[in-house]
């Protein structure tokens, strides 16, 4: 069977980040992957609220930029994910957001790669502005689990 996918990883400090579509051919729909490990700065009971408000932020950056990128669709899904009811203090747990987008019409039939070139040299500050979002709810963000 004959691979059609295709990802794009971005090179950033502190987290992870992919351009990913299903189909590289005819690329209509695609998403962002972004995530990192996040370590409590401060020993609380409950993370939760921190995590339903980087949650809010985070989506919210991502609505502004899709509404002044001109070639995908304004509508996405966007998906979050953290085992918030399971992050102490000094340990490391992964969090997550998903981003899901479909291309306007007129032009589904550009490259992938270079759709992606396009969008994310407009997108570079989404990367930074999610990273801030999250120190700035109380936590560390990298890479890697170590």
């Amino acid at each position: 069977m004959k691979k059609i996918n295709s990802e794009i990883s971005i090179d950033l400090p502190n987290i992870k980040a992919k351009w990913g579509t299903i189909d590289k051919k005819n690329p209509s729909s695609m998403y962002l992957e972004v995530g990192g490990y996040i370590t409590p700065k401060n020993e609380e009971e409950d993370y939760r609220p921190n995590i339903q408000k980087i949650d809010r932020e985070v989506k919210d950056v991502v609505k502004s930029a899709i509404i002044s990128t001109d070639t995908i669709n304004n509508n996405f899904i966007f998906v979050s994910d953290v085992a918030d009811t399971r992050i102490l203090y000094g340990k490391k747990s992964y969090l997550s957001f998903q981003i899901h987008i479909g291309r306007k019409k007129g032009v589904e039939n550009r490259p992938f790669k270079e759709v992606v070139g396009d969008i994310n040299g407009k997108w570079q500050h989404i990367y930074s502005d999610i990273l801030s979002i999250i120190e700035e709810n109380g936590f560390e963000c990298s890479k890697t689990k170590n």
